[in-house]
């Protein structure tokens, strides 16, 4: 799984810089290597379910997670990558004709890049949004498993959305 051969790679490049930690590096490697195992042991039983269900995400951080659960990516809102750029009139039509087409059942967004484009679409056409922890802040001392515990929320989150969404309910106003 992806989770575990990030944190495999970043106790070799530890273990590469710091030689003389290798024991302390092993050890806090083997603690939290079982918690993730546990996680991707979850995501690969979730993505038998999960498996082909039509998502849009709005960054890249995002593509781990959809190639781990299997989810097909209908769409992206790539309108952040320019920075300060919001999406023309055009482009937002466009997007909610791909919406409508494709039917996602959820727009996933970093919820460390927040997407104004997504919370417009999800308004226009009833596409719950998902904001998904990738980790990339947190707190500077986190409590045990605090990894694994937010990949679980994350998986807990999709799952109770799609439960929740309706896949007749997609494309919202119908002009």
């Amino acid at each position: 799984s992806g989770l575990i051969s990030m944190a495999n790679n970043l106790g070799n490049n530890l273990e590469n810089r710091f030689p003389e930690k290798e024991a302390v590096i092993r050890d806090n490697l083997e603690k939290i290597s079982k918690p993730l195992i546990s996680v991707a042991e979850t995501w690969a039983s979730e993505s038998i379910e999960l498996a082909s269900t039509p998502v849009m995400i709005t960054h890249e951080s995002l593509a781990y997670s959809v190639r781990d659960l299997k989810l097909e990516v209908v769409g992206k809102l790539g309108f952040q990558e320019e920075e300060g750029r919001e999406p023309s009139a055009g482009e937002m039509i466009a997007m909610t004709n791909l919406v409508r087409e494709k039917r996602p059942k959820a727009i996933l967004c970093d919820d460390q890049h927040p997407d104004i484009s997504a919370l417009t679409l999800s308004k226009e056409t009833g596409v719950p949004i998902i904001n998904w922890n990738t980790l990339v802040t947190g707190p500077l001392s986190p409590p045990e498993n605090y990894a694994a515990d937010k990949f679980r929320e994350n998986i807990a989150v999709l799952k109770m959305t799609l439960a929740g969404s309706n896949r007749d309910s997609v494309g919202g106003n119908n002009r």
